[in-house]
């Protein structure tokens, strides 16, 4: 009896000697980190800074582009107010906005008190020199280093993320007398609840500025849908979602970066 009694006590150490020289597991706890981060602030080739906004998954520039000169250090041509642009033939310009809507007009003033220091881009100086891209092609184009212009996929996410609907009413400029509503001959405010602050920057027309400014807001896409058309988003007083339209490629734009993942 005495030896089975051991023969048990052994046992049982040496089962605890076991147990307890095993390395002890380890928990690894969810992964808290997003899978992303965004900068702050990031700077141009020329030396502008812009602010940066997280929204959902994306990184946005809360400002508009405003570069003169393409990522390699090549200029960009400037054009004049008297430019006429082709209807045909794609050109490389881009327009200051103060030159083209003059703070001596009144219905402008406001405006250019906000966007004096933005840039009209055609097409072909916005994707620096490229014709074409599909709807999901990543494509620098004028965007510093790491950034991309956004294609038509982007902008959707974008507006799926800011409520599809009142998306435009979130992303669009709190800022007071900017977007001004035709229909009720009133300024009106977006709530800007992401700090995307899209401002009613208009169009640089093929004869010069039109009268979009402080009613609509349009950002080139890198995404064409013809050789002469490209897919914009378009933010307008008195809507409360964003729509997408084909615009010909010959006009001049703002542009918007958004991160490169």
């Amino acid at each position: 009896m005495k030896t089975i009694k051991i023969l048990k006590l052994s046992t049982i150490l040496f089962l605890l000697f076991i147990q307890c020289s095993e390395e002890p597991a380890i928990i690894e706890e969810p992964n808290s980190e997003p899978p992303f981060e965004c900068p702050n602030e990031i700077t141009d080739i020329d030396g502008n800074s812009y602010k940066i906004v997280t929204i959902g998954d994306q990184c946005w520039m809360a400002e508009n582009l405003r570069t003169t000169t393409f990522p390699d250090g090549t200029s960009i041509p400037k054009g004049t107010p008297e430019e006429t642009l082709s209807f045909e033939t794609p050109e490389i310009f881009y327009f200051d906005f103060d030159e083209e809507y003059p703070s001596d007009i009144a219905d402008f003033s406001s405006l250019n008190e906000h966007l004096s220091k933005s840039k009209f881009y055609t097409f072909l100086a916005a994707t620096n020199s490229q014709q074409f891209g599909n709807e999901n092609e990543v494509l620098q184009g004028i965007c510093p280093d790491g950034w991309r212009l956004p294609n038509l996929e982007d902008w959707q996410v974008l507006v799926e993320f800011a409520g599809d609907d009142v998306a435009a009413l979130n992303l669009k400029s709190d800022k007071p007398r900017l977007w001004y509503d035709v229909n009720s001959s009133s300024f009106e405010n977006g709530t800007n609840q992401f700090g995307f602050d899209a401002e009613p920057n208009g169009v640089r027309s093929h004869f010069g500025f039109d009268t979009t400014p402080g009613t609509t807001g349009l950002y080139w896409s890198s995404t064409t849908n013809s050789d002469n058309n490209a897919m914009t988003p378009v933010f307008s007083s008195g809507l409360d979602w964003v729509q997408f339209v084909q615009r010909t490629r010959s006009v001049g734009l703002c542009v918007r970066c958004v991160k490169t993942e």
